[in-house]
């Protein structure tokens, strides 16, 4: 499946680059706007959904970027040139602030229109690329940040020209290449809304071979759990786009899902997914259960394990030829462990579905069924240990689901046939009622008349909403996250 449209997002408090949280609705910051800034609901003096802002003062905060960090900087660079002083001036003292609110007015769909319509984007995309080192670093997250909410919008994306969509993916990769762990957040959500929006086709720089990398670096590297969810978000988006991209396929412009799946495979993507899996789920758990032996790391761990989930699912789904069998037990593993160590549901739908991916991968696989590295030696020994008895309780709240995926279904029942049956005895019940369920479905699904509407409905777990019917999917996340 396509992504979702990612939620504009407030300017972190401070310094920090983990500010509102993307399942937390945006709420305008007015307390501390300044007076030249008019925002209050069309029938009332309280902030709401009818916004009316000062244009004067978004207008003039275009203009002060372009003075301070624009025309100056080429000032700079000419006085270098020819050999005299090239120090830039510093900016006024309240210019922060104001950038700050206008990243946090970008959170109202006809504010970002109008600025679309000044050329805020090339100005914010020529600003954030400048400002890239040292004490102006602030100034491109910012930019990044403001530029990410505008994207988010998708009838304004819509509407971008081809200079303002040309500027964009250039300004996500030159900001993902900063040394600053908040400049690079904000280029990868600056990049996740650009590669789900209607101008993601003109986005080719987001699925380039150097894209790739630095989503990969990311995804192995970086202590922010948030920059990790959205690296994997834009690579399990790439999956997508790539799959269904038939007239760019092979041009030469972007890449085709071949190139992309072997590219992906060559850098051992999944080893690396389940490995930094293990080390999310143990910061996750230790978030939730207030241990002190968590990874170092901030930010919303358990987020970034679901979007780490999906990606694996989908390049499973995408590349059957190209994963040799030794890599399913360290990713069921990975699954596992999630299952046993966190409640979040959609967490749990999600290792699930990719514990069956795995599963049914490994049924094709010409070994014996219980070889001990494959999935089914994995889930048999975690059956028989001793986290088999916190998995139960979790595995029976996805079968009491009635929304819960079929894959999901039968592999919980999988896992939970494995375990001893004094620890499943009293849902032993529900078990069977699941069962019953999930053989009916399969039973119509067989038959010629099932077959033909499921055929209809988009193939079932394999199609769905995915743009063009792609093989390759990416399971849309709760709303306000951006997946």
């Amino acid at each position: 499946h396509s992504l979702q449209v990612p939620t504009p997002r407030l300017h972190p408090a401070g310094r920090q680059p983990m500010g509102v949280a993307m399942d937390d609705a945006p709420v305008l910051a007015t307390e501390d706007a300044p007076a030249a800034v008019a925002v209050r609901s069309a029938g009332g003096s309280s902030p709401g959904p009818e916004l009316l802002v000062d244009e004067s003062f978004l207008l003039r905060a275009l203009r002060d970027i372009v003075q301070c960090y624009i025309l100056t900087d080429q000032s700079a660079a000419g006085k270098e040139g020819s050999g005299e002083q090239g120090a830039r001036e510093a900016p006024p003292e309240d210019l922060e602030g104001r950038l700050e609110t206008l990243w946090d007015l970008c959170v109202d769909a006809r504010t970002a229109a109008f600025l679309v319509r000044n050329r805020a984007v090339s100005v914010l995309a020529e600003a954030a690329a400048r400002a890239q080192d040292g004490d102006q670093s602030r100034c491109a997250e910012i930019c990044l940040g403001a530029l990410g909410n505008i994207c988010s919008h998708r009838e304004v994306a819509a509407g971008f020209a081809g200079a303002e969509a040309a500027a964009l993916p250039g300004a996500a990769l030159v900001g993902m290449g900063c040394g600053d762990g908040a400049v690079v957040l904000q280029s990868l959500r600056l990049a996740c809304a650009l590669l789900s929006s209607p101008a993601a086709g003109s986005c080719a720089g987001l699925w380039s071979d150097a894209a790739m990398t630095r989503y990969l670096f990311v995804l192995e590297s970086s202590l922010l759990w948030d920059a990790v969810r959205h690296a994997c978000d834009a690579l399990s988006q790439v999956l997508v786009l790539t799959a269904d991209d038939e007239r760019g396929a092979g041009s030469g412009e972007r890449p085709d899902a071949q190139s992309v799946v072997s590219r992906l495979s060559q850098e051992h993507l999944l080893t690396s997914l389940a490995n930094r899996l293990g080390e999310l789920t143990a910061a996750a758990a230790a978030e939730v259960d207030g241990g002190s032996d968590a990874p170092e790391g901030e930010g919303d761990a358990e987020s970034a394990v679901l979007s780490g989930l999906c990606l694996a699912d989908s390049f499973v789904a995408a590349a059957p030829a190209h994963l040799p069998p030794e890599s399913s037990a360290p990713l069921a593993s990975a699954c596992l462990r999630a299952l046993s160590r966190l409640w979040r549901p959609e967490v749990l739908a999600a290792a699930l579905e990719l514990l069956a991916s795995l599963l049914d991968r490994d049924c094709r696989i010409e070994a014996e069924p219980s070889y001990r590295g494959g999935t089914v030696g994995q889930v048999r020994a975690f059956a028989a240990g001793p986290a088999a008895a916190g998995i139960v309780e979790r595995l029976t709240v996805v079968l009491e689901d009635p929304t819960a995926e079929e894959a999901a279904v039968a592999a919980a029942l999988a896992v939970l046939r494995e375990v001893p049956p004094e620890l499943a005895a009293e849902h032993r019940e529900l078990m069977a009622a699941a069962s019953a369920a999930v053989a009916a479905r399969a039973q119509s699904a067989a038959s010629p008349r099932g077959a033909g509407a499921a055929g209809s409905s988009g193939g079932g777990r394999h199609g769905g909403e995915g743009r063009g019917g792609s093989s390759s999917r990416s399971r849309s996340p709760p709303e306000g996250r951006v997946r």
